[in-house]
């Protein structure tokens, strides 16, 4: 059985406040089949809670240094058995929207499945935030 993104990238704005991204599996299954789903930071950053969000923005000065970008995630997904060749499950991944003005900046899903009986066709897929803050203009 073959597991993989449905897409090959994924696109972003700030403003939109999640990314739905699904995995799909091809093949009948006789047995439960877990794949764990991950974020990794590339040129955007993770933050791992709500709260450690509000704490670290209480204080402007490591905001304007290092803002987050997306919140990390890293989930078990498990396909159970049925009739249906082909099935898809779906998640988000929750994305930080800021008034910083920044370049688009991307993170990594990655698949991985200790389960031998299974080929993950694409490991990983990136994830571009683009930026919806509009630049400051002085006249």
């Amino acid at each position: 059985m073959n597991v993989t993104f449905n897409e090959d990238s994924f696109t972003v704005t700030e403003a939109d406040g999640f990314v739905e991204t699904c995995i799909v599996l091809e093949g009948l299954i006789e047995r439960d089949v877990v794949v764990n789903v991950s974020t990794l930071d590339l040129t955007a950053k993770g933050i791992h809670s709500y709260n450690q969000y509000k704490e670290k923005n209480s204080i402007s000065l490591y905001f304007l240094i290092a803002p987050n970008d997306y919140f990390v995630s890293a989930s078990d997904v498990t396909f159970v058995p049925d009739s249906v060749a082909i099935r898809q499950l779906c998640s988000n991944v929750s994305i930080v929207v800021d008034n910083i003005v920044e370049n688009s900046e991307i993170f990594q899903l990655i698949l991985a499945t200790s389960d031998s009986g299974v080929n993950i066709l694409v490991p990983n897929v990136f994830v571009t935030i683009t930026d919806n803050s509009s630049k400051l203009m002085i006249c």
